[in-house]
């Protein structure tokens, strides 16, 4: 948990200063115009006030001043000032005390001194008041920031600006508009800026050019800025002026003199030039404006005149002030009648109220912890350091932390446990607990971060190489390796370098960020070879590094040039840290009693003026220094990468090249192949490996000798791995997550099998014949300081356990079964034991050995005699040893230098992972002692079990014909059934307490889990992928995680066309083409389908003429499961036929001069009148349409028609003869033949599940006399039928009621 602490003191001083002048005067000077400067005479400050007639100043005006106030001699060193002038306040810079401080004068001749904030630099450039909201702005070119308190909460400094300053000088506000404007002296790049009052749109309004400025005012009338400059060679000088919205060209006049104070008042401008006051009048014209000197050229000063104010009620004058009801809890600012209330806080987020949490800051590694300190600790001597300053613990741990960096932008800290061997990362935005990036580690000395990427980078001199990880820990991979103890490292974003310090070759090196181009720069400075580089930090601005050994420091160029000693200290021990903040270097040194935190002020870029200003936290109460970090957007510049380019779409790692590309880089355990990294499934024989440090399980290629990762999530501390071979599942425990889990060789169809938060699963064997897992477990409760445990069998597909011998086995480990003749083989306390596998005739086979490890292949038992060395420099010994089945026979094959972290046997090979080697090792059983590499090495970090898959052909086991209850265990013998069983199904009883917060991987409406299934139990942590159906839209993300048993946000996927009913009960209508999705739970449909009908002859139409016929109606389908047929066009003399189908529609009327008509769809039965259509008796088919002839007889077809359509179908309208009746009724014609009839079609299908039928809805034929129907695909699913529903319902335009 992040947290923090500020305390601050609130100091009132009375009478500091002594009054040199009446109240009456007092009171003048704030309420009539008049000038104020700074003056230090014989070491006393005074303030000098001038009044001014009023009116216009002319050479005969009285101009006297006289002091109103001086302070003691010595005590304060006054530099700049401004005034809120209705509230009789003064406030200054000190640079003496390093405070900025606040006087009120009274009427009574009194005043009070306050310090608003204790601990600036000694580069405070300007300074200026809110007279609405009573904030004080100051800017600090030591920290590149400009910082507001407010007078009412001293010490309560925020940073109000902090991207984009160089060199911040002269400061002034514009409350009335919400706007201050400073000026910014970079070398490279002065110009005049501004923002609004609460920091935010941060613009340049004009550039300097070679000019820096000295002083700063504004007429607040004219909305003009007046500034002072001069050359930064020093050749010319002046003032200069600007309309704030650039309305006007700027005017400048030279002047002779340096100028160190400017006022502007009454269409006149005053100046500090030389030690006199100057009066200038400012003369305005329509588009320009330009400076005359006044005729008294200047007031001459006794002592030395300092910065200068123009006093007046009516330049400051008071507007509601918005932060007067704020309920802020930090700094409340002003802009444009809009509250900003400030905190600490990420760079550009601002809030009403501030989160506590956020945080940015120094952070420094310590013995118990992560440490933060003001920032203006700096500024402190060492004896005069205060509570307020003291550091605080942002992070307590249990274990010291050696090397820390971080991401700013990620708001995130990484961090290296020492003691636990893990880097962890921590955010600062939130309370909650360090997540782990990685344990594959074996010591790091240094941490550091690619902002750009938010890559991270760390070397291990214990592995000697360098690792680089995704920002969460996914996707590790060495960088570089075969280093000779490498130390400091750091990271150049804008160049793409990286680089780091071998201690054993005394050298700094060199590479891209993909770790490309590697190169030494030690030839290019041989004096590096004298130095022992602990540290490396990099100024971003000038692309220079700051080195240090145990007690200097160094500069050099990233090109390795120009290595220059800064400092050298005589009476410190041992440098660990640098970090740059602002203008300072910060050296952390981890002396016990002269050590702390050193204090640099650098001259970048060759370090000509670099000076030390001592230690601060120094001495035994303050403990060890370990390391230290700005956590600021300085320290941290932002710039684009190419990996955020589209072209550079990595799966996995992308790492920016040295030649502006982006390099795609896969993991270890998978193959690249550009961007996309794969998982090529190796052919038997094969391994599999359990990485505990590397948090992977791993196939191993037997032939190819390469490490295929095997994709599985919520690995913590995966130990035991062993692999049923028919369903080519794989299966590991988790001693952290008191689980054994099983997948797929792909990672697919993850699933928690056992959780049992009282053991750990110290080794496992699979039985396929039986679908029995055996599991040697260890209690997690240590008794009279012996591990106990037992022997377990649980049948993966009834979910049954037995303990075989319960709690009475101590020290446990290694696990393998005799299959054909029912035994068991196991370790305890290194000794080799066997019995049935039923728990009976168990006897120790071999004694006087010491092996974690016991392996199995045809007739002989393979296992390990480990003696440790006395010495602790030598490296243990293992005699790789072998006997019968019965422990007779026993043999020392050969024996091997270093720790055996896994071992098996398989039919020719003996295979196991060495801690000197980190990698896998083999010998053959025939040949034993020849020892051969399988892979590479150095790659594996801490392996714990070995599997070896033989492609073997098995007997089928004894309880094949044995009908169990239980569990069925083969013995030598026979079977036996075991019905004292437990069933234990995992997902019975998932809850977040008493699971871990495992969840179930949920049932999702309308799609699936991606690669699982449900109701399969996953680990915290778990991400699964959401799919849909075909034709389906899912409602909210894709990816759903598992947090302390719950998922976030399940989804669900809605279909994209409406139904009417349910995926059980319903039908679908379709007027036009379309698709039809097959619901898994009911894949039988019953289906319509009416075809199109034909078009009438118009002998008026020239289209149809050329045709020689009307357009013929389209066929209905669904996909080629059903068709109907459509209509055949009228000819000239001839009815079109009827379209096909299992009721085939009618023909169209021949003409005959007289009223005719089309074809009715599906029609049965033809009419005798051949001016009715004929009629039909299938659904949803319409009857056919009039022809042109039939205008005049309308009356005498009404009083005859007598529902000649279908039933759910359509009648022709034969008040609107173009209109044949829905659905593929035929068209009538106008002098030629009528239209025929659309076919109809009924069947029921059963349609594969989830599949897509593509649904085809027949047109009406054009060209056409009047409208032929077009036809209907209606699917009904469940026991809907719409023929119940026809006569009360508009089954097509209307959903029929469903009963819920």
């Amino acid at each position: 948990m992040i947290m923090h602490f500020y305390v601050f003191l609130f100091f009132i001083w009375i009478f500091q200063f002594t009054e040199v002048d009446s109240s009456d005067k007092l009171k003048v000077w704030f309420e009539e115009h008049g000038l104020v400067w700074l003056e230090n005479k014989d070491g006393s400050m005074y303030f000098q006030h001038l009044e001014l007639p009023q009116g216009k100043i002319t050479a005969a005006s009285p101009l006297t001043y006289a002091p109103i106030a001086m302070g003691e001699r010595f005590t304060h060193t006054f530099s700049h000032v401004d005034a809120d002038v209705t509230g009789k306040v003064m406030v200054v810079v000190d640079t003496q005390t390093r405070s900025i401080l606040a006087y009120a004068f009274q009427d009574n001749g009194q005043f009070t001194q306050w310090p608003l904030y204790e601990g600036i630099s000694a580069k405070v450039n300007g300074i200026a008041v809110d007279w609405m909201t009573h904030v004080v702005y100051w800017t600090d070119a030591a920290y590149d920031v400009i910082l507001g308190v407010a007078m009412e909460k001293p010490n309560m400094a925020e940073v109000i600006v902090s991207k984009g300053l160089d060199e911040p000088h002269s400061i002034v506000v514009y409350p009335q508009k919400g706007y201050m404007y400073w000026t910014d002296n970079a070398v490279t790049n002065p110009r005049v800026m501004t923002s609004n009052l609460g920091g935010r749109h941060v613009n340049v309004l004009f550039r300097l050019h070679n000019t820096r400025a000295t002083s700063l005012t504004m007429d607040y009338g004219e909305e003009r800025l007046y500034w002072s400059f001069e050359a930064f060679d020093g050749t010319s000088r002046g003032i200069t002026s600007v309309h704030i919205f650039l309305k006007n060209s700027n005017i400048t006049m030279m002047t002779s003199q340096p100028i160190q104070g400017l006022a502007y008042f009454n269409h006149q401008i005053a100046t500090i030039e030389s030690g006199q006051l100057r009066l200038y009048h400012v003369i305005t014209g329509r588009n320009k404006a330009e400076l005359t000197l006044h005729a008294f050229a200047s007031v001459n000063v006794t002592g030395d005149p300092r910065d200068v104010i123009y006093l007046s009620p009516e330049r400051q004058p008071f507007r509601h002030n918005t932060c007067e009801l704020s309920k802020c809890p930090g700094l409340c600012t002003k802009s444009n009648y809009t509250e900003f209330c400030h905190c600490m806080h990420q760079d550009g987020e601002r809030s009403l109220m501030c989160d506590p949490y956020s945080f940015t800051g120094i952070v420094f590694a310590k013995g118990d912890g992560l440490y933060t300190t003001k920032i203006n600790f700096i500024e402190y001597e060492p004896r005069k350091f205060r509570k307020q300053i003291e550091p605080r613990q942002l992070l307590n741990t249990q274990y010291p932390i050696k090397a820390l960096a971080s991401d700013f932008y990620k708001l995130r800290i990484f961090f290296y446990e020492y003691h636990t061997n893990i880097l962890k990362s921590v955010d600062t935005f939130s309370d909650s607990e360090p997540s782990v990036i990685s344990t594959a580690i074996g010591e790091i000395s240094a941490i550091a971060v690619d902002t750009s990427t938010h890559n991270v980078y760390w070397s291990d001199r214990k592995l000697s190489h360098i690792m680089v990880t995704s920002g969460n820990g996914t996707f590790p991979y060495i960088l570089h390796s075969g280093l000779n103890n490498p130390e400091a490292l750091a990271v150049l974003p804008s160049r793409r370098y990286l680089f780091w310090s071998e201690l054993g070759s005394r050298g700094l090196f060199r590479s891209s960020l993909d770790g490309t181009g590697r190169t030494d720069l030690t030839p290019q400075t041989l004096e590096i070879r004298s130095i022992a580089i602990y540290a490396i930090a990099v100024d971003y601005d000038y692309d220079i590094l700051y080195l240090c050994d145990r007690n200097s420091v160094y500069s050099i160029t990233w090109q390795g040039t120009e290595l220059i000693r800064l400092f050298t200290g005589n009476d410190v021990g041992r440098f660990t840290g640098l970090s740059i903040v602002h203008d300072y270097l910060l050296v952390t040194d981890t002396t016990y009693r002269n050590g702390g935190v050193h204090v640099f002020d650098r001259a970048p870029p060759k370090g000509s003026s670099f000076r030390y200003l001592g230690t601060r936290y120094s001495g035994s109460r303050y403990g060890n220094w370990n390391g230290v970090t700005y956590h600021h957007v300085s320290a941290q510049p932002r710039r684009s990468s190419i990996c955020d380019a589209p072209v550079a779409r990595c799966d996995q790692l992308c790492l920016p090249g040295g030649a502006r590309d982006a390099t795609c880089v896969c993991s270890i355990g998978y193959i690249a192949s550009g961007e996309t990294c794969s998982i090529a499934q190796p052919h038997v024989p094969f391994l599999l490996l359990v990485d505990r440090k590397y948090r992977q399980l791993l196939q191993v290629n037997a032939a190819l000798m390469a490490f295929v990762s095997i994709p599985v999530q919520g690995l913590d501390q995966p130990y035991a791995i062993t692999f049923d071979p028919d369903r080519h599942m794989v299966y590991w425990s988790d001693l952290e997550r008191a689980t054994v889990s099983r997948a797929f060789l792909n990672g697919s169809h993850q699933e928690i099998v056992i959780y049992d938060p009282t053991i750990y699963v110290v080794d496992m064997a699979f039985d396929p014949g039986t679908r029995n897992l055996f599991y040697l477990t260890r209690d997690r409760e240590h008794v009279h300081h012996l591990t106990i445990g037992g022997l377990r069998v649980h049948h993966v597909d009834t979910w049954k356990t037995l303990a075989i011998l319960d709690r009475s086995l101590h020290e446990p480990h290694g696990l393998v079964l005799d299959v054909d003749n029912g035994l068991v083989f196991f370790t305890e306390q290194g000794h080799i034991w066997r019995m049935d596998s039923n728990g009976n005739q168990s006897q120790c086979i071999v004694r006087q050995v010491n092996s974690k490890f016991v392996a199995r292949s045809e007739n002989y038992v393979y296992f390990l005699n480990t003696t440790r060395s006395d010495s602790w420099y030598d490296e243990e010994q293992t005699a790789v040893m072998r006997s019968d089945l019965n422990g007779d026979n026993l043999t020392e094959l050969f024996s091997l230098i270093g720790e055996v972290t896994s071992f098996t046997v398989g039919h020719d090979f003996i295979y196991w992972t060495n801690s000197s080697t980190r990698g896998i090792q083999r010998s053959r059983t025939s040949a034993p002692g020849t020892i051969t590499n399988l892979g590479p090495q150095n790659e594996l970090f801490l392996p714990s079990d070995l599997h070896i898959n033989n492609l073997v052909e098995r007997k089928e086991s004894s309880c094949a014909l044995l009908s169990c209850d239980g569990i069925c265990l083969p013995t030598p013998s026979g079977p036996v059934c075991e019905e004292q069983v437990i069933t234990r199904r995992i997902w019975d009883k998932v809850d977040p307490d008493l699971n871990a917060g495992h969840c179930k991987i949920p049932d999702i409406v309308n799609g699936d889990v991606l690669d699982n299934s449900p109701d399969h139990v996953v680990p915290n942590g778990y991400r699964a992928t959401v799919t849909c159906y075909p034709l389906h839209t899912i409602s909210s993300s894709h990816v759903i995680t598992c947090i302390n048993g719950h998922w976030t946000d399940v989804p669900f996927c809605k279909l994209d066309y409406d139904i009417c009913g349910d995926s059980l009960r319903g039908y679908k209508v379709y007027r036009h083409s379309g698709h039809f999705f097959a619901y898994p739970e009911r894949t039988k449909v019953e289906v319509i389908c009416v075809g199109g009908g034909g078009g009438g002859y118009d002998v008026t139409d020239n289209v149809t003429r050329k045709l020689g016929k009307a357009g013929d109606g389209g066929s209905s389908s669904v996909g080629g499961y059903l068709f109907a047929h459509g209509g055949k066009g009228g000819q000239p003399a001839e009815g079109g036929l009827g379209g096909h189908g299992h009721s085939k529609g009618g023909d169209g009327s021949d003409w005959t001069g007289s009223c005719g008509t089309g074809g009715t769809a599906g029609q049965l039965t033809p009419s005798s009148n051949p001016m009715i259509p004929g009629r039909s008796y299938d659904l949803f088919c319409g009857s056919g349409g009039y022809s042109a002839e039939c205008r005049d007889r309308m009356e005498r077809l009404e009083a005859l028609i007598d529902g000649t359509a279908g039933p759910g179908g359509r009648e022709s309208n034969f008040r609107n003869l173009s209109v044949a009746g829905e659905f593929g009724g035929g068209a009538g014609g106008n002098g030629g033949g009528s239209g025929g009839g659309g076919g109809f079609s009924r069947l029921s299908i059963t349609l594969p599940a989830q599949e897509v039928v593509k649904i085809t809805v027949g047109a009406g034929g054009e060209p056409s006399f009047g409208r032929p129907s077009p036809g209907v695909v209606v699917v009904m699913w469940g026991d809907f039928r719409a023929d119940d529903y026809v006569k009360d319902h508009d089954v097509i335009n209307t959903c029929v009621p469903f009963s819920p």
